[in-house]
């Protein structure tokens, strides 16, 4: 009976350091990326970010809200003449009224948003293809030089990854939980990317499609 309990004990105990170890594993690789990210996004910003026409036109719709306390109803302007919706021009206010107009503000606050972005390609991709999966595509995603360039600038199509990102964290929680509040989120991130850039659009019939195929299933279940 002893050598039986001995032996179960060595086994728990063997278990748990497994598991133990494994976490930390993880984590630590977890914070490595992230901690490498955010020092290849802010390492020199204030000399590699760009403050040229675009972000100065930015700057002064804000600055001109902020001053006469109103809030912009057309967003930047597209390179036929139409005007974008103005959720970016929400999006970078804080950033510019808390830097009191400091044009590094936003930049600072772009990078922030792309280290987040890393974070998010490595959650969704663990739980969609499992940890190593995830970290390895994280990882590309951390490491690209594009990439890197394009998260140090105050420029709408900027955050478009972070939401995109969202939108695809959402549907993946419609699919897992078939929750309401998902439903919400969906239709708020599909009216922000659109907002952002207008080829966004191309995400609705995306979205309908994964709404067929989730009404298709739920009816095939109900079927058997």
């Amino acid at each position: 009976m002893v050598p039986l309990l001995y032996h179960l004990v060595i086994m728990s105990f063997t278990n748990i350091s497994s598991v133990m170890q494994g976490f930390l594993i993880n984590h630590s690789l977890l914070f490595t990326l992230i901690s490498v990210a955010a020092i290849l996004r802010f390492f020199r910003i204030y000399e590699l970010t760009e403050f040229l026409a675009d972000q100065g036109r930015t700057g002064i719709v804000i600055y001109q809200a902020f001053v006469e306390k109103s809030l912009p109803l057309i967003g930047p302007p597209v390179l036929t003449g139409q005007h974008l919706g103005p959720f970016f021009y929400y999006l970078a206010a804080p950033s510019f009224i808390l830097a009191n107009f400091n044009p590094l503000g936003p930049a600072l606050f772009m990078a922030l948003l792309g280290v987040l972005t890393v974070f998010l390609v490595l959650y969704i991709g663990q739980k969609i293809f499992g940890f190593w999966i995830g970290f390895f595509i994280a990882a590309l995603y951390a490491f690209s030089p594009s990439l890197i360039s394009q998260t140090r600038t105050l420029w709408d199509p900027t955050p478009i990854p972070f939401f995109v990102l969202l939108l695809i964290l959402s549907l993946y929680k419609i699919y897992q939980e078939r929750s309401f509040r998902w439903f919400v989120a969906v239709g708020a991130l599909l009216g922000i990317l659109i907002q952002l850039h207008y080829p966004n659009v191309f995400f609705i019939p995306l979205t309908i499609l994964f709404f067929v195929y989730i009404i298709r299933s739920e009816k095939e279940k109900s079927t058997s």
